[in-house]
């Protein structure tokens, strides 16, 4: 037992923590793909079903505030819909048969493209929805004191999306890129 344990160099160590790391990095990764997969799927499930609400109340509503904010709302939803497919753009080859620097550098990239994603999110996600409640908010003729309460729930409502992105960027979405860099920077320093 003695002459294995001394037989043992510290370079294999090493290795073995090394693809111990590997599996961890890449068990984490996991796990976070899967979670943007859920997300991006309830967000185009919304998105779609807004397609045909919008329309349905501009049907059903003549006013012309509430017709053109529920007309605004398809090209809104579909906005969103691109975004989110536009961030997914990225090719995913299988992780069985890439190396552990291509792995790390495609993944790479889809936190990049993630994080510029979320970072954009009053563009694209908060400011053209909000536009469209306004205008329907508009057409519904509410007393002056309602119509306040519903325009600030709305402003609160986009105020919490804004504010949950820019926490999922900082404390999960940098904190894996920074991870990233750093497994690729020792992986191209071998």
């Amino acid at each position: 037992m003695k002459f294995l344990w001394k037989s043992v160099s510290d370079f294999e160590i090493v290795t073995f923590e090394k693809e111990l790391l590997n599996q961890e990095v890449r068990q984490h990764v996991r796990s976070f793909n899967k979670k943007i997969l859920v997300r991006d799927i309830v967000e185009i499930g919304v998105a779609v079903m807004i397609i045909p609400m919008g329309v349905f109340i501009a049907y059903l509503l003549p006013d012309f505030f509430i017709r053109t904010g529920a007309m605004l709302l398809i090209p809104s939803a579909l906005l969103i819909i691109y975004k989110i497919l536009r961030a997914r753009r990225f090719k995913k080859p299988g992780q069985h048969f890439i190396s552990n620097q291509e792995y790390l550098e495609n993944n790479l990239v889809n936190y990049q493209n993630q994080k510029q994603l979320l970072g954009s999110v009053l563009y694209w996600y908060i400011l053209p929805p909000g536009i469209c409640a306004l205008l329907i908010l508009t057409g519904l003729d509410l007393p002056a004191m309602k119509f306040y309460y519903a325009l600030s729930i709305t402003i609160g409502l986009g105020y919490i999306v804004y504010w949950l992105n820019k926490v999922t960027i900082s404390k999960k979405i940098d904190p894996l890129i920074k991870r990233l860099e750093e497994e690729l920077g020792e992986l191209k320093g071998m």
